[in-house]
């Protein structure tokens, strides 16, 4: 069911237009997984943006946005409940980029 919506979410993100300034760039929003409660009444989106550092205003304003989000969903979706949406910044790549920084490093000192 993750998967199904992190498709979703992002051809959502992908067509939509919003009024908020802090989401005009959604064209280069990837959404890189959705987590899901066991209920499957909630779901975690994970989100980034290519060259973006700083992405503590768009995520704020996805979660403004997420009722509209949700009920674009629940038109996309073929399913009982349609999940509630929560965005965060996905740092699984800065995570990586910091351990391969610390091999590198360990490499090197031996």
């Amino acid at each position: 069911m993750g998967e199904t919506v992190r498709h979703a979410t992002a051809r959502i993100l992908a067509r939509a237009s919003f009024r908020d300034p802090d989401l005009q760039e959604l064209d280069l929003v990837t959404v890189s997984e959705v987590v899901m409660s066991p209920d499957l009444k909630q779901a975690t989106a994970f989100v980034s943006m290519l060259g973006r550092d700083d992405m503590d205003d768009t995520v704020a304003a996805l979660n403004r946005a997420a009722g509209h989000i949700r009920g674009e969903l629940g038109r996309m979706l073929d399913a009982k409940f349609t999940p509630r949406l929560r965005f965060q910044r996905d740092r699984s790549f800065e995570e990586a980029d910091r351990i391969e920084a610390l091999i590198r490093r360990n490499r090197h000192a031996s």
